[in-house]
């Protein structure tokens, strides 16, 4: 959308022996860009993972829009990640974004995780979903003089 104005800024003489000025007149133009954002799912649903253990799904961001660049970043939740979890969407681009789900406790997990657009203007709910009922095996660290090899 294209906008355009008139503005007419208008002087006062305050002191005697200054210049005067004459009304100035300035037309102003802008253009407006609305966000067009398309993903490919809306909803993720990562079923059974076991506790300390990991799941991956994808998600494909494009920017639908020619003129416009968007800066995006996903709200940070428990349990589940975006990587990369910001970034910049050039016009006519997709991204493909990594969703984890590693639950560090048992339990039921539904939760929306946001796609903020434009530093939050615009918030797309993306519904992430899992269930961690069992342990996994739980990575050993190395530790002592073993450790730096």
């Amino acid at each position: 959308m294209d906008y355009a104005t008139l503005a007419v800024m208008k002087f006062h003489q305050e002191r005697s022996g200054t210049i005067a000025h004459h009304d100035l007149k300035v037309q102003m133009m802008a253009r407006a860009c609305q966000p067009d954002v398309k993903i490919n799912k809306q909803t993720f649903q990562f079923g059974e993972c076991p506790q300390n253990e990991r799941r991956d799904m994808q998600l494909t961001i494009r920017n639908k829009n020619s003129d416009l660049p968007l800066d995006f970043n996903f709200s940070k939740i428990a349990n589940f990640r975006a990587i990369p979890g910001r970034g910049k969407l050039m016009p006519g681009n997709e991204h493909t974004i990594n969703f984890s789900f590693e639950p560090k406790n048992f339990g039921v997990f539904n939760q929306d995780i946001d796609l903020e657009i434009l530093k939050g203007i615009y918030k797309i709910p993306i519904r992430v979903l899992g269930r961690a009922n069992t342990i996994g095996a739980k990575e050993k660290k190395t530790r002592g003089l073993m450790a730096g090899t």
